[in-house]
């Protein structure tokens, strides 16, 4: 079982939901699984949130662009990551969560040393 936010219709925070799940995602062949750790809050998170940059038919969403976190699990193609390496993804959604799955090729390894809010701020923040 794993929490995850959930935007079911547009507003202010007050439309941020705390949902769970029974079934943990699995990755795909070119996907880890990520046992997050810290995720970011950026711009276009309150975008998504508030309906200002949203296509139809995007809720419920789950928003979240950056995450820090732990591989737990490899998909079978993926070569380049070891389960129990830190990582942080940018993607387009779904940091908001306990547990992600998210391509191989997208993701940075982290330093163990460096605090987890340090670096998922420099992700889509601290590019940007």
């Amino acid at each position: 079982m794993y929490k995850y936010v959930s935007v079911v219709n547009p507003g202010g925070p007050e439309a941020l939901e705390l949902r769970q799940s029974d079934v943990l995602p699995e990755p795909k062949d070119d996907q880890v699984r990520i046992k997050v750790e810290t995720a970011g809050v950026a711009f276009p998170d309150l975008y998504f949130r508030t309906e200002t940059l949203v296509q139809p038919g995007i809720y419920p969403m789950t928003p979240g662009y950056d995450a820090v976190g732990v591989i737990d699990k490899l998909g079978k193609d993926v070569k380049d990551f070891k389960i129990g390496q830190r990582v942080i993804r940018v993607s387009s959604a779904f940091g908001y969560t306990e547990v992600l799955c998210n391509r191989a090729n997208d993701l940075v390894l982290v330093p163990r040393k460096l605090e987890s809010g340090i670096a998922v701020g420099l992700g889509i923040n601290g590019v940007m």
